[in-house]
């Protein structure tokens, strides 16, 4: 009996290791994708073209509806803004791209 209740004990630690992160992906079509971000990790444009080197631009527009973008050429070039989660921006590619999404899970 005490065989299986340690069994048990050793099982649920182990599963709830494995479900303390969530793997998902977000698929970007090649060209123009408009995108609601709902991934609740901070990134920015920049680091997100670092990961990314095929997204070519992306671009927001705030709530006095003027555009802010950054562009994938010589290191980035314009704002390297954060993106949010609730917030949609056009992200430009040059081929497919698929961003990995970890996330966890309390």
């Amino acid at each position: 009996m005490n065989k299986k209740i340690l069994i048990f004990i050793i099982l649920s630690i182990l599963l709830t290791t494995y479900a303390v992160n969530s793997l998902e992906f977000l698929k970007l079509e090649k060209g123009k994708n408009l995108v609601n971000w709902s991934i609740n990790q901070e990134i920015s444009a920049k680091q997100l073209i670092i990961n990314y080197p095929d997204i070519r631009t992306i671009t927001y527009y705030d709530e006095n509806n003027e555009s802010h973008g950054f562009v994938n050429i010589f290191s980035g070039i314009g704002e390297n803004f954060v993106l949010v989660a609730g917030n949609q921006y056009q992200i430009d590619t040059k081929e497919e791209v698929l961003i990995t999404i970890w996330e966890n899970i309390y």
